[in-house]
């Protein structure tokens, strides 16, 4: 007797898993691509003696972006490439540490941005591939979007937030960036910054849950 996949509901704020059949629709990993790498972004900051390349995630048409609140923290000023190698700064219009989530907008940029699609907790179960996209070496790796591909394997409560845990491979730039199921919705954004510093660890991805998200975004994006 085989185990049927388990997928993420939430009962009062605290996620639960419940029996499930995998999703019937999914994409080919050329078409996966194809749809998620216009709506991902690198996220080049600047600070106080600092400089950093991460990655970000197009939400909304006028250039509205979500990333995880730690890429654009001490920020002085944000550059965003998008997929077209087009350049633009940007702004952060809010900012939750506890959840280290940010959401920043381009200034003077277009207004018919592609923008990702948004899933919820019916879209992801225990056991699916699951592919995450980003700029894993930031500027140090030119050119689109990279992707990797891994299996959902948990959910885990660190310091008191859930995450989403999957064995894709995951290094500092894919901060930000987005996780999604195989028929291209976005169900996490991805960190990198949540394992203690010095943990010797291979094949342990982190991802901010989409519930989390979708609450973020239905109160600071209007």
């Amino acid at each position: 007797t085989f185990l049927r996949p388990q997928r993420l509901t939430s009962q009062n704020g605290t996620p639960q898993l419940t029996s499930i059949q995998p999703q019937a629709t999914t994409m080919t990993m050329g078409d996966l691509i194809s749809a998620i790498q216009p709506v991902i972004v690198r996220v080049d900051v600047n600070g106080q003696g600092f400089q950093s390349s991460r990655s970000g995630i197009i939400i909304r048409t006028s250039g509205v972006i979500i990333t995880n609140g730690h890429v654009v923290n001490n920020a002085t000023s944000i550059i965003v490439t998008l997929n077209n190698n087009q350049q633009y700064s940007a702004a952060i219009k809010a900012d939750d540490a506890n959840i280290d989530l940010a959401v920043i907008q381009l200034d003077n940029g277009p207004h018919d941005l592609p923008a990702a699609t948004l899933g919820t907790l019916r879209d992801v179960f225990v056991g699916e591939t699951v592919t995450a996209a980003g700029f894993p070496l930031g500027t140090a790796l030119p050119g689109p979007a990279s992707f990797t591909r891994g299996i959902m394997s948990a959910t885990r409560t660190i310091a008191g937030q859930t995450y989403i845990q999957s064995d894709f491979q995951i290094n500092p730039g894919n901060s930000g960036g987005a996780l999604v199921t195989n028929n291209g919705k976005v169900i996490g954004i991805t960190t990198s910054e949540v394992l203690s510093q010095g943990v010797d660890a291979e094949g342990i991805g982190l991802a901010i849950p989409i519930d989390v998200i979708l609450t973020y975004i239905q109160n600071n994006v209007k």
